[in-house]
């Protein structure tokens, strides 16, 4: 039968050897060849007819045949490709397909399974999948689960090169414990879009509980895929508590992946967790003595991990459920630093040692640390005081949770505009010392590339200075550095908007040639060109004939309205104020930008 030809046997010949005891046997399989023979006829015969066209087609009724238990096959869960196992399938009653909306007809139920990790290991991780009725003839193509032998024929096997390149990424990062990776896509389980750096990190992600942990291990008595689970992809024991597993999932309360129950009873799962074999248990996923760890996963196992993973948003500052179909790995560049306005022995110390900045606002300290982390190809955690808080029983709770995971990342750590944690402190403001001592005692056992920047050195408390490495300053800027910054910020334009926004080349030429009329600092700037490219495409859109496809040019007047409206207003706030910034910034004791200081360093 499994090769499609009809199989036929003479029971009355056959029958002739056997004993009068098992007559009465030969007599029921004779009748019951008679009832399957026409059934394998019409139905076995005509689906291997549909599934050998061109482009294979089934019937509903028939997709128990094409989805045989143990076969690899490709699941589409919202917007991306699994693949999995199918373990088994059945189909649903009256009542359970009028509650999946499927008419009266039922549907198939495919259990199926793929590989999920906890950040150490790697295991089964048991899901279903709703097949609801349809009429006719479908491509199997078109199935929400269609077998990975017909897919792979169907595209020459470029879907499989496209997760076995993604499971490459995820076990990368599985066997270094974190990975940085530029993401852009979907955050799952949301309706939300990110653009940027994350860090993949599957251990931490899960002890952030964003989302219903892995589900529950179910016995497997299939020998074939025994050792598929308990696979060792990292040892590193640090990151557990003394408990041992309390951290996985499946010891947490949780919900299963297919329930629609409210929270697991701990008292139920604790008996569930008492009757799993032990090489099933989820203990059997951390790393014990002696355990080996696998250095490489066969093709096989890649193409089962399951794609969506947990990471860091650097942007966001959240952890993120993300597909892996949106993820590049990052690479290191020599781009950023290449733009820097600093000096090559500053560069170099900036390399080797945390540090402190110091200087006039708007003259590229932010700019710095991005460059470096770039460079150094390093997650950067970027906070702010709105970050850390200022209630000074918390902040050290903070500390420590921004400290730890750069630590744990080998991350820059950058404390933007660190004024309010750096201030020297005074007799009568307890609270505001309270928050100066928290910093120092974090910072005193940093282990990693720190960075404060600050306007207001005058202002530092003397501890401080006496913890940093390398202090380096920033002068403010002159006719010729702004000519670079200018230039630096034209180049960006043309790598990250090219054939939508261009400036014009007198434009171009004027706004370098009275780069030292006006008193622009590297933010300034910034907004400035913003500012005329944002106007430019304002005046574009209001043009009768705006065509989208056209190329949008940024005039020399476009320039020449933006500069002389932020001239106007700094004009404006030194004539309220009777002294310029650095006039008044030197008045109140922060720093003196007219001195030789900015050139030292002070280690």
């Amino acid at each position: 039968m499994a090769n499609g030809s009809t199989r036929t046997m003479d029971y009355n010949t056959e029958g002739k050897g056997i004993g009068q005891q098992n007559h009465l046997t030969v007599l029921h399989a004779k009748h019951l060849m008679e009832f399957l023979e026409p059934i394998y006829t019409e139905s076995i015969l005509t689906c291997q007819k549909h599934l050998s066209n061109s482009v294979p087609q089934v019937e509903f009724g028939m997709i128990w045949y094409l989805l045989k238990p143990g076969i690899d096959v490709y699941v589409q869960i919202e917007g991306s490709t699994h693949a999995a196992v199918v373990r088994s399938f059945r189909r649903t009653d009256v009542s359970v397909s009028r509650l999946w909306g499927a008419g009266s007809d039922g549907s198939w139920l495919v259990d199926l399974w793929r590989l999920e990790s906890d950040g150490s290991r790697l295991g089964k991780d048991f899901f279903s999948v709703t097949i609801p009725p349809f009429s006719g003839l479908r491509d199997v193509t078109r199935l929400q689960v269609c077998p990975v032998s017909i897919w792979d024929v169907h595209d020459g096997g470029e879907r499989r090169g496209r997760i076995l390149r993604r499971a490459a990424i995820f076990f990368k990062a599985l066997q270094r414990g974190n990975l940085l990776v530029d993401y852009k896509g979907p955050i799952r389980e949301t309706a939300q879009y990110y653009t940027g750096k994350v860090v993949i990190d599957h251990r931490r992600g899960q002890e952030s509980n964003i989302s219903p942990p892995l589900s529950l291990p179910v016995n497997e008595y299939s020998d074939r895929f025994r050792e598929y689970d308990g696979i060792l992809i990292n040892n590193d024991r640090s990151f557990y508590t003394t408990q041992g597993t309390q951290n996985h999932p499946a010891n947490q309360n949780s919900r299963p992946a297919n329930s629609n129950d409210a929270v697991v009873n701990q008292e139920r799962l604790q008996v569930w967790l008492d009757d799993v074999p032990e090489h099933l248990s989820p203990k059997a996923f951390h790393a014990e003595a002696g355990d080996s760890v696998v250095q490489q996963l066969t093709e096989h196992q890649l193409l089962l991990l399951c794609p969506d993973v947990l990471a860091y948003g650097l942007r966001r500052k959240h952890w993120m459920r993300i597909s892996l179909d949106y993820v590049q790995e990052s690479l290191p560049s020599d781009e950023s630093i290449s733009n820097l306005i600093i000096a090559q022995d500053e560069l170099k110390t900036i390399q080797a040692l945390s540090n402190r900045q110091n200087s006039p606002p708007g003259v590229g300290k932010t700019y710095t640390v991005e460059a470096i982390s770039e460079w150094l190809h390093r997650p950067l955690l970027a906070l702010t005081v709105a970050d850390i808080g200022t209630v000074e029983t918390l902040v050290e709770g903070e500390l420590m949770k921004w400290f730890d995971l750069a630590e744990a990342w080998n991350a820059v750590l950058l404390v933007d505009e660190a004024d309010i944690f750096l201030e020297r402190r005074q007799n009568r403001d307890l609270a505001r010392n309270g928050l100066v001592l928290a910093f120092l005692r974090r910072m005193e056992y940093f282990k990693s590339l720190l960075f404060l920047t600050t306007n207001r050195v005058g202002q530092i408390d003397d501890a401080f200075i006496s913890r940093v490495h390398v202090a380096i300053g920033y002068q403010a800027l002159d006719e010729e550095t702004r000519r670079k910054v200018w230039g630096g910020f034209f180049r960006k334009l043309v790598r990250e908007r090219a054939g939508k926004v261009q400036i014009s080349p007198d434009a171009k030429k004027w706004v370098l040639d009275t780069a030292g009329e006006t008193n622009l600092n590297g933010r300034d700037i910034r907004n400035a060109l913003q500012t005329a490219i944002t106007l430019a495409e304002f005046e574009s859109e209001e043009d009768p004939d705006y065509d989208a496809a056209l190329v949008t040019v940024v005039t020399k007047a476009h320039f020449q309205k933006v500069l002389e409206m932020c001239n106007r207003f700094r004009s404006y706030v030194t004539s309220i104020r009777r002294e310029d910034e650095m006039k008044r910034a030197q008045g109140r004791g922060d720093r003196n930008d007219y001195g030789n200081g900015f050139d030292s360093r002070m280690c």
